[in-house]
């Protein structure tokens, strides 16, 4: 009696025995288990190149189960996060027609009902076959495509699962149990998702080469009630040279489009409703465009490096999160609210045609640009330390808590307001004339009473109540001529040339 091959001594030498009689029967001694190896079929070469040198490790763990640190039910984590070196061969994904359990199907409506602890799987046809998994997949089972564009359905059991098949359409008919999927081949898929639920839907894609996927089915984001949107999580490879694409699938301007979690994404298309997108890992280049909707993005970490990317948020009221991130050379299209990091970020901000207002929190670098285009335009500046270049901008209200340098267009008759209740410095207003009808306007929240301000030299001034000023403004930088006056506008007090 020899051992089981490279499984080794966990199975001992020979018979399973000597366990007594009640392993001693026919059921455990007989000839299935014989005094010698189990054969192929539980260890053997067949699973050598594939999963390593016993039946489910070192790729999937060392036990069925695991433990194994890239498998986890952390929601906020991957089924898989990332292959082992060398653990499949870039030439060589998971070999059809080998393990405890095989399954053949082809064609439409075909069911298969899995068995837990036993690794399974189930061999495509050439053609295009329509499957549904019953009773949970389990770490360690395969779906072989083998040609043909299949469509894979799990059931409402909580599945994990890793897919060769190119082109396949996996379909998930839960939204309140979590899944797993690792998908072995490159190309095109699409995820059909049930709805707006509790669960977590993770599909990591292993193929070192460009994927593309596309989000379909019923919407899994609700804007009323984001805790309750179905988390999608896609996690791509991170190999340079091989951009990634996400899709997600119109379901109608204005209705709720679908939330996504993603990691080493390139291609971001959104849909035509309410998108909410965060990407946890992002690659340099590529272009996001969220379309139509309320859209949302949210660069997730902490000082995530962003370089060179596009983003174009598109029409609705959308906002952009670069806080986890400092972004170098992106620029940001057709956001009305977009929040920055602690970083020496530099960023393009672009609005449309029409009367846009555009609120940007945070921190800008040298080399930042914000061009408002055509219409009545409000820029609001509420960081600490901000350097940028307006254009096209016809109101910029002042609150920041920092140094402001802003170079203005000369073409733009601007209007800077301050609220003297909360304002930091102004280092510097570069081409900022007021005899070319550029405006200094004050909100105090104490209403239009010009007489409570003063010019002495280069400082305005505010005294609320007559026993001193609360707060002053330098204006040296303001080129002015001698003389001005303070007149009431609506609910400001402005300065302008006399």
């Amino acid at each position: 009696p020899g051992p089981m091959g490279p499984g080794g001594p966990e199975f001992g030498p020979g018979p399973m025995g000597p366990g007594g009689p009640e392993f001693g029967g026919p059921m455990y001694g007989g000839p299935d288990y014989g005094p010698g190896p189990m054969g192929p079929v539980a260890t053997g070469p067949d699973f050598g190149p594939v999963y390593g040198p016993d039946p489910m490790g070192p790729y999937y763990g060392p036990d069925p189960m695991g433990p194994d640190p890239h498998y986890v039910d952390d929601p906020e984590h991957y089924y898989y996060i990332a292959p082992p070196e060398g653990s499949i061969p870039e030439d060589q994904d998971v070999t059809p027609g080998q393990g405890d359990l095989v399954h053949q199907v082809s064609g439409d409506n075909q069911n298969v009902t899995m068995t837990q602890g036993q690794a399974e799987v189930i061999n495509g046809s050439a053609g295009n076959d329509n499957v549904t998994l019953h009773g949970g997949a389990d770490t360690g089972d395969n779906y072989i495509g083998n040609g043909g564009v299949d469509t894979i359905t799990l059931d409402s059991t909580a599945n994990r699962l890793a897919v060769d098949a190119e082109g396949a359409t996996l379909e998930f008919t839960t939204a309140d149990t979590s899944q797993y999927v690792a998908l072995v081949n490159q190309g095109s898929n699409t995820i059909q998702t049930p709805g707006a639920g509790t669960g977590v839907t993770a599909v990591e894609f292993l193929a070192q080469q460009s994927n593309s996927v596309t989000l379909a089915g019923s919407s899994n984001y609700d804007p009323n009630n984001p805790t309750q949107s179905m988390g999608i999580k896609l996690g791509f490879d991170d190999i340079a040279g091989d951009p990634d694409s996400l899709t997600l699938a119109d379901v109608g301007l204005n209705n709720s489009g679908y939330k996504a979690t993603v990691r080493y994404l390139s291609n971001l298309t959104g849909s035509d409703g309410h998108d909410y997108v965060i990407d946890k890992a992002p690659v340099a280049g590529g272009t996001y465009s969220l379309n139509d909707g309320d859209d949302t993005l949210i660069f997730q970490g902490s000082q995530l490096s962003l370089t060179d990317k596009t983003i174009d948020m598109g029409t609705g009221t959308d906002t952009v999160d670069l806080s986890g991130a400092v972004a170098t050379n992106v620029t940001v299209t057709n956001a009305e609210n977009v929040t920055l990091g602690a970083g020496n970020n530099i960023v393009s901000l672009v609005t449309g045609n029409t009367n846009d207002t555009l609120t940007l929190t945070g921190n800008l670098a040298a080399g930042s640009t914000v061009d408002m285009g055509a219409g009545t335009d409000t820029l609001s500046l509420a960081g600490s330390d901000i350097t940028l270049a307006v254009t096209n901008v016809e109101s910029i209200l002042m609150g920041s808590d920092g140094p402001t340098n802003l170079t203005l267009d000369n073409e733009t008759a601007e209007t800077i307001v301050y609220n003297f209740l909360n304002t930091g410095a102004v280092d510097n207003l570069n081409a900022f004339d007021l005899s070319d009808g550029d405006k200094i306007a004050f909100s105090t929240n104490h209403g239009d009473d010009a007489s409570k301000f003063s010019r002495d030299g280069n400082m305005i001034s505010y005294d609320a109540d007559g026993a001193g000023g609360e707060a002053a403004v330098d204006i040296a930088q303001v080129t002015d001529p001698d003389a001005g006056s303070f007149v009431v506008d609506v609910d400001h007090v402005v300065y302008q040339a006399a």
